[in-house]
């Protein structure tokens, strides 16, 4: 039997609020105006169906631009937002102003991720996949990581 997911909707609200702080992104959403707009677009069953998995739904910003608010997004799967995003930003964006050496140089920083955000021009997520060894694997075998200081 599948384990269930436990976090809360608050939870949720929270994360992605907080996720789009790190990015800089205003998110202009209450907690009540959130809830209500997923259970527009996905129906009363809305939290089985949002997520980061493939054939999920995300809220996305419209052309990756502006605030998270009611005006300015959409839903759409996790496929369509990273082809918008391909489109919007050509492919690999994050990936060609790396290399071997800069991923290992992030990976054993000390520096807080939204610091080596800004320190090499990527995305908070591009460093923080790189800590967690899902992005640049090969390059950091045998390394030992640097602390994990996520607080801007």
């Amino acid at each position: 039997m599948p384990v269930k997911d436990r976090t809360t909707p608050y939870q949720r609200y929270k994360q992605q609020r907080d996720i789009a702080a790190q990015r800089r992104i205003p998110f202009l959403f209450t907690f009540e105006e959130w809830v209500a707009w997923w259970v527009v677009q996905l129906g009363p069953n809305w939290q089985n169906k949002r997520g980061r998995k493939a054939g999920q739904h995300v809220m996305a910003r419209k052309g990756d631009k502006g605030p998270y608010a009611p005006w300015n997004v959409e839903c759409i799967t996790c496929e369509a937002n990273s082809r918008a995003y391909t489109h919007t930003h050509g492919a690999a964006q994050n990936f060609a102003k790396l290399n071997d050496q800069l991923a290992q140089q992030i990976f054993t920083a000390n520096d807080n991720i939204a610091a080596l955000a800004r320190q090499y021009n990527v995305s908070y997520s591009t460093i923080y996949s790189i800590r967690r060894r899902q992005l640049w694997v090969r390059a950091t075998i045998g390394l030992t990581p640097g602390k994990d200081l996520r607080s801007c």
